[in-house]
Order: C-alpha cells, then sequence, then structure tokens
C-alpha cells in the first residue's frame, strides 16, 4: 500500500472530483433551489403550458425559514473561546475571531453548510498585516475540493481551492486555483474563462480542464494542510448532510397543495361558473386535468346522443378547509422530521411566567439539534481549525505563542456556549450565588468568575469587564464579597454579637 505521502502527490492537479462529491452538489443544487424559492424541481414541470396555467408554482419560503432559524440559533449568540493551558493563545483567537467578523459570519457559514451539507474554513498568516490571521469560509461544492485517504476518511490528502473571479482591470473572467498537500503548496496561473471556451462549443469544466499552468510551488511552511472540514450532519458518508436534503418530496406536497388552492380560487368568485354535462368518450378527455382547464370535447360518436345540460353549481368551494388543514399537517410533520418547532405567539396568554425551564421544553426539538450541530461545527470544527492554526504557526516559526505540540493543554481550545435563553432576575440571582460559592470554595478562579457572571449577565466584552474591574477602586475588607479579609470581618461581627448576648442575658437576671 502506498504511503500518505506518496497517495498525495499523486493527486496534485488531479482531474477528476473526489469520490462521493458530484451526489452532494446534485443534493446542495436542490437544496439551493428550494431555498431560493425557486421553481420546484424544475424537471417535474418540462412539460408545462404557462399560456393555460399560469407561471411556473415557486417553492413557499419553509426552507428558508428552516435553516436560517437553526443557524441563528447555533451561532446567534458567540461562544467564547477559551484555551485553559495557554492565555496568549486565547488572547489571539479571541481578536481574530473578531477582527475577522466571524460572529456575524458564523450564522451564514452554518446556513451554507445546512444547505450544501458541510463548509471549508481556511486560514492565512501574514505578520505584517493588520490582522495576521485571516480566515475564510469556503464552499464545499463550489469553491473547495477535498481529496481524503480512501482507507481512512479522516485523512485529508490533498485540498484544491478553486473559483472563478472577475478582473475589472482587463475586464475578463478568470479561474483561481492552489493545491495543498501537508508537504506542499501548488499555485497555478489564473484560467482565462474564455480560452476555456475555444474549440469546445462552451466553457469546459476547470476540474476537468487539461490547460492548467503551474505558476509556484513551494514547501508548505505549516506544515499541515491549513483547512477544516466542518460537516453539518455526522453521517457515515464523508462528506456529512444537509438538514433537509430527505424531505423535498415532502415539500412538494406542501407547494403542490397550495397551488392546487390557489388554482381553485377562481371557483371562489361570486359569480357562479358554469358546467356543461356532456355525454363523451373517456379517450375525449384530456389528461391531466387541472383545476380551471380549459378543454376542448369533441364527440364524434352519433350514438352518444342528446344535447348538453348546462349546470349552475352553488358559489364557493367546500374543499378548501379541508385542503388548508392538509397543509398544516404536513407542515407539522416537516417541523417534526426537521427537528425544529413553529411557536404561535397568539397561543400563550400570560408569557411574563415563562421560565427558562418552560421554554426549554417548548423548543425541545430545536435544543436538541443545536447540541447535536454543537458538536460538528464546535468540538469537531471550529475546535479542530483552532487547533490547525496553532500547530500549524508553530511549524511556521511563529514563537509568540508558546505552543508546544507534545502539550496539548497548550493548544486546545474550548468553546463556551451561551445558554439558549436569558435568565429571569430571580433566576440570574441564583445563578450568580453559586458562582460565588465556586470562587469562595476554591473550585474556580476569580478571573472565571468573572467570565461566569458575565455570561450570566448576557455581556460578550468579557475583556473590557476585566478592565474596567482592575480600574475601579478596590472595597474596604467589610464590604469584600470573599477572600480572608471576609473571614475575618465576619469574626469579628461574631465576637460582637456573642457579646451582646451575654449582656443581655446578665440583664435578664
Amino acid at each position: 500500500m502506498q504511503s500518505s505521502t506518496a497517495l498525495a502527490q499523486a493527486l496534485i492537479g488531479a482531474r477528476n472530483l473526489p469520490s462521493g462529491l458530484p451526489s452532494i452538489k446534485s443534493r446542495s443544487l436542490e437544496a439551493r433551489a428550494y431555498e431560493q424559492l425557486k421553481p420546484y424541481p424544475i424537471f417535474y414541470f418540462i412539460d408545462w403550458k404557462t399560456e393555460d396555467r399560469g407561471p411556473l408554482p415557486r417553492c413557499l419560503p419553509l426552507v428558508k425559514a428552516i435553516t436560517w432559524r437553526g443557524a441563528r440559533w447555533l451561532f446567534g449568540k458567540t461562544p467564547q473561546i477559551v484555551v485553559a493551558g495557554n492565555s496568549k493563545l486565547e488572547e489571539f483567537l479571541r481578536a481574530m475571531w473578531i477582527k475577522n467578523r466571524m460572529p456575524a459570519r458564523a450564522v451564514a457559514m452554518a446556513r451554507s453548510g445546512a444547505l450544501d451539507g458541510g463548509v471549508v474554513l481556511k486560514y492565512a498568516y501574514d505578520d505584517a498585516a493588520k490582522t495576521p490571521l485571516s480566515i475564510q469560509t469556503l464552499s464545499l461544492v463550489d469553491e473547495c475540493r477535498l481529496y481524503y485517504n480512501p482507507h481512512n476518511r479522516d485523512e485529508l490528502l490533498m485540498a484544491r481551492v478553486q473559483y472563478p473571479y472577475f478582473d475589472a482591470a482587463e475586464g475578463k473572467t478568470y479561474f483561481y486555483r492552489e493545491e495543498w498537500t501537508a508537504e506542499e503548496q501548488v499555485v497555478y496561473k489564473p484560467l482565462d474563462q474564455e480560452l476555456m471556451a475555444i474549440g469546445t462549443g462552451g466553457v469546459q469544466d476547470p476540474d476537468t480542464f487539461d490547460g492548467w499552468i503551474e505558476e509556484s510551488r513551494e514547501p508548505n511552511v505549516f506544515g499541515r494542510i491549513p483547512m477544516t472540514h466542518i460537516r453539518n450532519v455526522e453521517t457515515d458518508d464523508t462528506w456529512g448532510s444537509g438538514d433537509l436534503w430527505d424531505l423535498f418530496r415532502v415539500f412538494d406536497r406542501v407547494n403542490l397543495t397550495y397551488h392546487l388552492m390557489d388554482r381553485s380560487n377562481q371557483f371562489d368568485s361570486e359569480v357562479n361558473p358554469l358546467y356543461i354535462d356532456l355525454n363523451v368518450n373517456e379517450a375525449d378527455v384530456n389528461r391531466p386535468l387541472e383545476p380551471g382547464q380549459p378543454l376542448d370535447l369533441k364527440s364524434d360518436n352519433a350514438e352518444g346522443g342528446g344535447k348538453g345540460d348546462v349546470k349552475f353549481p352553488p358559489t364557493g368551494n367546500a374543499l378548501r378547509p379541508a385542503m388548508m388543514d392538509y397543509a398544516k399537517d404536513l407542515r407539522k410533520q416537516i417541523m417534526d422530521a426537521a427537528s425544529t418547532i413553529f411557536i404561535d405567539q397568539h397561543e400563550f396568554s400570560n408569557k411574563g411566567n415563562l421560565t427558562t425551564a418552560v421554554l426549554e421544553q417548548l423548543y425541545q426539538p430545536l435544543i436538541e439539534l443545536t447540541l447535536e450541530k454543537r458538536k460538528t461545527y464546535g468540538d469537531n470544527g471550529v475546535i479542530e481549525f483552532f487547533k490547525n492554526v496553532a500547530l500549524g504557526l508553530a511549524e511556521a516559526g511563529v514563537s509568540d505563542f508558546a505552543v508546544n505540540e507534545s502539550d496539548e493543554d497548550s493548544y486546545t481550545a474550548q468553546l463556551k456556549w451561551q445558554p439558549f435563553f436569558d435568565l429571569s432576575q430571580d433566576e440570574r440571582t441564583a445563578a450568580m450565588g453559586r458562582v460565588q460559592e465556586e470562587e469562595t470554595a476554591g473550585y474556580v478562579t476569580h478571573d472565571r468568575a468573572i467570565e461566569e457572571v458575565a455570561l450570566i449577565e448576557g455581556r460578550e466584552d468579557v475583556a473590557a469587564l476585566k478592565e474596567e474591574l482592575a480600574a475601579e477602586p478596590k472595597p474596604s475588607p467589610t464590604e469584600t464579597l470573599g477572600g480572608g479579609e471576609q473571614d475575618a470581618s465576619l469574626d469579628e461581627m461574631e465576637k460582637t454579637i456573642q457579646g451582646l448576648t451575654r449582656v443581655a442575658g446578665k440583664g435578664a437576671e
């Protein structure tokens, strides 16, 4: 069996997509069509006659609502980055995360992952730049190609970054490409899109085009591929899964139900429609029948006999309420299958008594899904990306953060997620009292206690809070909340109470 280095070397310049990626691209295109409210699915309506049936049906915004809600639940509240064994690295990662606008970009990243089945995080380092660490989010199906070891789905052998861009100076569209292995970085000359179309009748697929020319080939200074693949939902497949990939046929039923109700609106007018009863053969009726579709009936059978009977049915469509209930039931089944929930605020008359426990029960399906995604996007995603950054910078000679590869505590980060719901005032008081007891007992340090209190109060600028507290004057011993000075003041208070008790006892005698 070939070594990983040999396999990776052979993949440079490969003219094929990674195994399994074409099917993922197809699922992603379908998901994005539903999310963008395009006609659903277009191959079902090839023979659609717009002059008779009107414009193509479009998707309802159910997919958009579900994916956006899940992304906001996951990254809407920015998690706190903690590196317990390396404060310098912790400060650096927090600063770079903010300077790269990741607290806001992470929501869009999660939404793309829900549609594409995953995303890719890539970093670059330039000590002279204003933001030394640059973080990019790449589309798994459009901008990045990941080639894994066929015998080990977790070993990334080679990664290709490839995307089109427009050069305003030349007025042309080019394709950019670079490839990474653990040993090398290969950059290709930008490829003119017009060149790819010469003699072919159309633009060729850049993945299979054989006209790429290497511009440079250098050693990989990071000693590892500077990319991390984040799977949206973990599966046995290498590429993961999207949120709603298995539910689109159910979405079709919902969209079709609403479309048929729209078509039936013409029967709900105040003017009674006309029905003509003709004796015709079944072969004379056009199929399929649509509500409101004009029919041209003609019978050459003289034996049919009889004149046409004109009918005036009553006004209104009695079937519409049943169809509305059917559509609502389908939507509920979709919400249950997607582990999300729709809360009608009009059903709650006393919202002031909804405690955190009650809210967590109401939103339990969405909470369970978010907790699973905190593993894929957090533990197996952003955390692994931070490890990649720390070890890559150490290999590149950046010694500012004292990262030791043999000491996992020096580069292993954690994400401290914020609670799903804000606590009430009574719940905050109880939570802060517990933090105070933990600090007094020595279970947490004073700095960690400040962070816990900031989390309870919903403050994200923990560093600014610490600076404010450091600038304020120190409290007197009797005002100190914890420590030996408080114990001493309590001892003095207890002696005073005992003395007053003895004096009161003598007076009673």
